[in-house]
């Protein structure tokens, strides 16, 4: 499987690491009427946690020195990993894209209220739509959100009496209660 490629249907199935430290998450579609299976569509996606648009591969294009997809058709874009997303002895999670570094990290599906992602948009930084500071994601087709936990932080009670979970793009930064 190539850098940054996720192949899905509408649920994810099981979120692995690649040896090169690249989140790679697996949907299986697995149709077994009259003893048949149909095929599994691979997607891309970016740094920022976004799909890139039915189509499009994370890449150098347009002469470009970094690698980037399109991610929807206003021709919205956002880089991708060239390299393993992960601290590098920073306080933030990122990656090489090309010859320059962007933030990453992939937080997972549900948000901070325990709600699903909308099922085409995990949750991430996704800097294309947002300067947020946050992980977070869209939670339905009306575009409203919320914010996820980062990728390093669980929600738990770590010694409180609530739950509770750092959402920030930075270790240790922003916080919120989460279920």
């Amino acid at each position: 499987m190539a850098l940054g490629t996720e192949t899905r249907d509408e649920t994810p199935n099981e979120t692995t690491t690649t040896e090169d430290g690249l989140f790679v998450t697996q949907y299986h579609s697995d149709n077994r009427l009259n003893n048949t299976a149909h095929a599994t569509r691979v997607d891309y996606k970016t740094a920022g946690n976004s799909f890139c648009r039915p189509g499009q591969t994370c890449g150098y294009q347009e002469g470009k020195r970094y690698s980037f997809c399109y991610v929807d058709y206003s021709n919205n874009w956002d880089y991708c990993c060239t390299g393993p997303c992960d601290y590098h002895g920073k306080s933030y999670m990122w990656c090489l894209s090309g010859y320059k570094w962007q933030y990453c990290g992939d937080a997972g599906y549900l948000n901070i209220d325990g709600i699903p992602c909308y099922h085409s948009h995990p949750c991430g930084m996704h800097q294309e739509a947002s300067k947020e500071s946050d992980y977070w994601c869209y939670v339905d087709h009306k575009l409203s959100w919320n914010r996820c936990c980062a990728p390093s932080s669980k929600c738990d009670y770590h010694g409180l009496s609530y739950k509770w979970c750092y959402t920030g793009y930075k270790k240790d930064t922003d916080w919120y209660e989460c279920k």
